[in-house]
């Protein structure tokens, strides 16, 4: 029996043991950020900053790379790539940079593609296109899928956004494109989905759809999405992360589907400001812990609520629970409900 019991807790704790060494192959591969090299401006008030993402795809793939734009500390623009340079790394020799009055225009070379063209505009646009030897040809870019997001009262006392969630995955993916040149989030035929007698805010019949990138490995952040059972609204959008799990990569993985995520709520601001607005989000959840019996359930009521445009944005974490990140449709009604139970209101400007 002892043999059998040895041989039971073997076969358990080895894929516990795998799970950080799965997860920091995947930081070093997919997510690291390595600086190659970096440009100033001729007055020195700008700087531009070459950055390598993971390891090119194996064996003789394509290389991410990220081209992020500052004034001082301020982030002003950033484009993210792919180069096509037979499975080598991006380095100093990769780019080609010139400063104008209104731009960086950056040339990246690799030699299985064309010179590509990526123009930074201080005012945080950015045009793009490949230089293929004066045929006039262009490549076709990305277009951003931009909803229009109104809150409505579905049924009584339960208020949506007028935002489906194929449309949520249709924006978000046309997003992470751009720096990625992929989808991140599947089809919602693909997505879990179960049904409930209420939401979080809800007394209503809802339907809940989970997705994760890979269900086979319990750490990775998710999102879960309630959606009306009568309709295809939605009324809560949540990010989580299991804090216990705790990794470098699987962190930073978890502010990134946060910002992706608010970026489809709010495509008029930068990418520093929803970056700082998630950051702030996040530590403060993690500096209000609830108790072990108040996990995240049907009448939650949050430490504090952020809020634009009819959109309420929270962070929830108890002890033992995952960490989530809430985005709820609210009218001021809503938020002077809030406020009388104690909620801090913060205005997102």
């Amino acid at each position: 029996m002892k043999k059998w019991a040895f041989a039971l807790f073997v076969a358990g704790i080895i894929p516990l043991l795998l799970v950080p060494f799965y997860l920091c192959l995947q930081y070093e591969t997919c997510f690291k950020k390595t600086v190659c090299d970096t440009s100033v401006s001729p007055e020195g008030k700008y700087t531009l900053t070459l950055l390598a993402i993971g390891e090119p795809d194996w064996p003789f793939g394509s290389a991410s790379g990220r081209l992020v734009l500052k004034a001082g500390n301020a982030r002003v623009n950033q484009a993210d790539f792919e180069l096509k340079n037979d499975g080598g790394s991006i380095h100093s020799d990769c780019w080609r940079v010139t400063w104008t009055e209104d731009c960086a225009e950056v040339i990246l070379s690799g030699e299985e593609q064309f010179d590509e063209q990526i123009l930074l505009y201080f005012d945080g646009t950015t045009h793009r296109r490949t230089l293929d030897g004066g045929t006039g040809r262009t490549t076709a870019q990305t277009e951003i899928d931009v909803p229009d997001i109104q809150v409505i009262e579905n049924r009584e006392n339960e208020l949506v956004f007028t935002l489906s969630l194929s449309d949520y995955i249709r924006s978000y993916n046309s997003y992470y494109k751009q720096g990625y040149c992929r989808d991140y989030l599947t089809p919602v035929s693909q997505w879990q989905c179960s049904t409930w007698d209420s939401a979080i805010h809800s007394d209503h019949k809802t339907k809940y759809y989970f997705f994760s990138e890979d269900e086979n490995v319990h750490s990775l952040p998710t999102i879960t999405v309630y959606v009306p059972a009568n309709g295809d609204y939605i009324q809560e959008i949540t990010v989580n992360y299991d804090e216990h799990s705790y990794s470098e990569p699987g962190y930073a993985l978890y502010k990134e589907m946060c910002y992706y995520t608010l970026k489809v709520f709010f495509p008029d601001l930068t990418y520093e400001t929803i970056y700082d607005l998630c950051t702030e989000i996040i530590t403060l959840g993690n500096q209000n812990v609830f108790s072990s019996d108040a996990w995240y359930g049907s009448g939650t009521v949050p430490y504090a609520l952020f809020r634009k445009d009819g959109i309420g944005i929270y962070p929830y974490y108890a002890i033992g629970d995952w960490e989530h990140l809430c985005i709820i449709p609210v009218k001021e009604e809503t938020v002077a409900e809030f406020e009388q139970k104690g909620v801090e209101i913060h205005e997102i400007p």
